[in-house]
C-alpha cells in the first residue's frame, strides 16, 4: 500500500493546504473579513512594575488580537494577526517597541495552526 505523500496527489487535502503551498499564511480566518490572516507571536519582556500598562497599550494596537501575562523568561505574549507580512515588521518595529516599559522582544511567525476543531474535523471527513 502506497501512502500519499503530495498534497496535490489528494483531492480531498488539495483545498485544506493550498495556502501553506502558496502563500506562508497560517489558516486562521478574520471573521470580519473572510480572509486569511498571518499569524505572529511576540515574546516580550518588560519592567516588572510596568507589565500591567504594557499589556493594556499592546491590546490597543491594531492587528495585536490578544495579549497574556505569562510566567517563565518572557512576560507578556502578543498574538498578531496581519494580512500581510509587512504589517508584522511594522507592528513589532514601529509599534511594540516604543512602549514605553519593553526591554525587548522575540517574534515568531506561524506557519500552520493546529486546534482541536481541525483534528475533530478531519476526522469527521476521513483525513488520516
Amino acid at each position: 500500500m502506497t501512502s500519499i505523500r503530495n498534497v496535490a496527489e489528494c483531492p480531498s487535502r488539495r483545498y485544506r493546504y493550498m495556502t501553506f503551498r502558496y502563500a506562508a499564511a497560517p489558516p486562521t480566518k478574520d471573521s470580519n473579513i473572510g480572509t486569511l490572516m498571518i499569524t505572529a507571536i511576540v515574546l516580550i519582556k518588560a519592567e516588572p512594575q510596568r507589565i500591567a500598562e504594557c499589556a493594556t497599550k499592546l491590546a490597543g494596537i491594531d492587528g495585536v488580537s490578544q495579549v497574556y501575562s505569562v510566567s517563565g523568561e518572557w512576560d507578556l505574549v502578543a498574538m498578531v494577526e496581519v494580512a500581510e507580512h509587512e504589517a508584522i515588521a511594522r507592528i513589532v518595529t514601529q509599534e511594540v517597541t516604543v512602549v514605553p516599559g519593553i526591554k525587548s522582544t522575540h517574534t515568531l511567525t506561524a506557519f500552520r495552526a493546529y486546534s482541536k476543531k481541525d483534528l475533530e474535523q478531519a476526522w469527521d471527513i476521513g483525513i488520516e
